[in-house]
């Protein structure tokens, strides 16, 4: 379920609309003084962005959308796949 409508029908349920007493999703927002979901989320990235961007040079908040991963991850090993290595020194 979209996020938007979940919240919708979240602020129905506690303004007590039900059918037949509909009313439009911007009446709604009006009446609650709320806005569009994905309005506010955008709001809410380009405030901590903005955060961010305040942060001093070496903070690891301003650091990290610009940090790239140090050399290849070790590949880990099924628990099948150590029991056979296990058995192969045994035999």
């Amino acid at each position: 379920m979209p996020k938007q409508t979940f919240v919708n029908r979240c602020l129905r349920y506690i303004l007590r609309i039900w059918w037949p007493n509909i009313i439009s999703n911007k009446d709604l927002w009006k009446v609650t003084g709320q806005e569009d979901i994905n309005l506010e989320t955008r709001k809410r990235k380009f405030r901590w962005i903005g955060h961010t961007l305040r942060k001093e040079d070496g903070e690891i908040p301003k650091a990290a959308p610009t940090l790239e991963p140090s050399g290849k991850q070790e590949e880990r090993k099924t628990e099948k796949q150590l029991e056979k290595i296990g058995n192969q020194g045994n035999g």
